[in-house]
């Protein structure tokens, strides 16, 4: 069994699991109602050098997925079963960075490096030499969220409040931030 030491990332619910991407592409998944462990393989046929980002994620229909950078592309994979029931990776999409994104063409050479992803919207964020893009796996649209040349990892969140009062009747809404 693996040691914490190779634990990176945050942990991701799939279901009744938690998974964590370990080094070298391989998943330990926590099994919530059998408190169990196991390793899940990484993708046979995944392009993954030594300068590979990957991330565990949720994919579309809410199964366990693998996002894998390497150079400027990214392979989203999927957990998928076949005719026989027995679960296997599936290379869902591969997106050419270069051609989705305004890159400097010095930018080719810069490691591009997976800092976040957003479960509830199914976006990433990628780090790009000094830039910071935020990616919907989805429908590939994208926008630039910062330059930057000091950020590791990046943790998206959401704040809500409830309206009190307000509506029709012309109550005072009270809100706190």
């Amino acid at each position: 069994m693996p040691s914490t030491s190779l634990l990176f990332d945050p942990g991701v619910l799939v279901r009744n699991t938690v998974c964590w991407h370990l080094l070298f592409g391989d998943i330990l998944e926590f099994n919530l109602d059998m408190e169990s462990l196991a390793i899940i393989q990484k993708p046979e046929g995944a392009y993954l050098t030594d300068r590979s980002s990957v991330r565990v994620l949720r994919t579309e229909d809410r199964e366990l997925g693998l996002a894998i950078v390497s150079e400027l592309s990214i392979q989203l994979w999927g957990r998928k079963a076949n005719s026989n029931g027995v679960l296997g990776w599936v290379l869902q999409k591969t997106v050419q960075l270069d051609k989705l994104l305004p890159l400097k063409l010095l930018w080719r050479r810069w490691i591009t490096n997976i800092i976040g992803f957003d479960e509830d919207s199914n976006e990433i964020i990628l780090y790009i030499a000094h830039d910071i893009f935020m990616i919907q796996l989805e429908s590939m649209q994208f926008e630039k969220l910062a330059v930057n040349d000091c950020i590791t990892e990046y943790y998206p969140y959401r704040s809500f409040y409830a309206a009190v009062g307000g509506g029709d009747d012309g109550g005072e809404i009270l809100n706190s931030t």
